[in-house]
C-alpha cells in the first residue's frame, strides 16, 4: 500500500539475509487500523493479508528459517486521526485472519491472550496502554513472559511449521512448491 510504505513481503526479502534461526511474524494490524474512511480502498482483504503472510513464510521456510505466526490483536476503541479506527468491517477481517492463522502448526494467539473476555473486538484493561491499540508497559511485559514461553515451547519441537500448511495458491508463492 502506498500510504503505509514498503509492505510488510519486500521489508522481510531484505531481512531475510540476516539468517534468523527463528521468525515471529505478526503483520496486519497496522493495515487494519489505518485504513480509514478517506483511504478505504487501502483496507485490506482476508486473502490479501493471508497471501502476504504465506509469501513470508514460504520466503523463511526457503531460506531455512522457522516461521512463527502471531494472531492479531484488536482496538476496538482506538482512534487513528480522530475518527474511530475500528469497525465491523476490519473485525471481521482480523477475526478471519486469525482463524486462518489459528490452524497452522506452530503459531502464538497472542489475540486469545490480550483481549477482554467479555468483548474480544477490545484489549483486556490490564493490557491497554490507554489507547486501546497499544500495550501497557505492565501489559507489555507480560506479554514478553507469554511469548518468550511459546516460543520456548515451539522451538524445542522444530520441526512444528508444516511446509504445505501455508500454500494459499499455487500461483502466488513463489519458490515453493505447494501440494493441493
Amino acid at each position: 500500500r502506498n500510504s503505509f510504505g514498503q509492505p510488510a513481503v519486500v521489508r522481510f526479502r531484505q531481512l531475510i539475509n540476516y539468517r534468523p534461526d527463528v521468525v515471529v511474524i505478526l503483520i496486519g494490524d497496522n493495515d487494519l487500523y489505518q485504513a480509514g474512511p478517506e483511504n478505504k480502498d487501502e483496507l485490506p482483504t482476508p486473502i490479501q493479508v493471508k497471501t502476504a503472510l504465506t509469501r513470508i513464510v514460504n520466503d523463511a521456510l526457503v531460506a531455512g528459517i522457522t516461521p512463527i505466526l502471531v494472531t492479531l490483536t484488536p482496538f476496538k476503541g482506538a482512534l487513528s486521526n480522530g475518527k474511530d479506527a475500528w469497525s465491523q468491517e476490519k473485525e471481521g477481517i482480523r477475526n478471519e485472519i486469525n482463524q486462518w492463522i489459528r490452524k497452522k502448526e506452530g503459531m502464538i494467539d497472542l489475540d486469545g491472550f490480550v483481549c477482554d473476555a467479555s468483548d474480544p473486538s477490545r484489549l483486556a484493561e490490564h493490557y491497554d496502554s490507554g489507547d486501546h491499540l497499544h500495550f501497557s508497559e505492565r501489559g507489555g511485559e507480560k506479554i514478553g513472559s507469554y511469548v518468550a514461553e511459546q516460543l520456548s515451547e515451539l522451538v524445542k519441537g522444530r520441526g512444528m511449521t508444516n511446509e504445505n500448511d501455508y500454500c494459499v495458491d499455487k500461483d502466488v508463492v513463489s519458490n515453493h512448491e505447494c501440494e493441493s
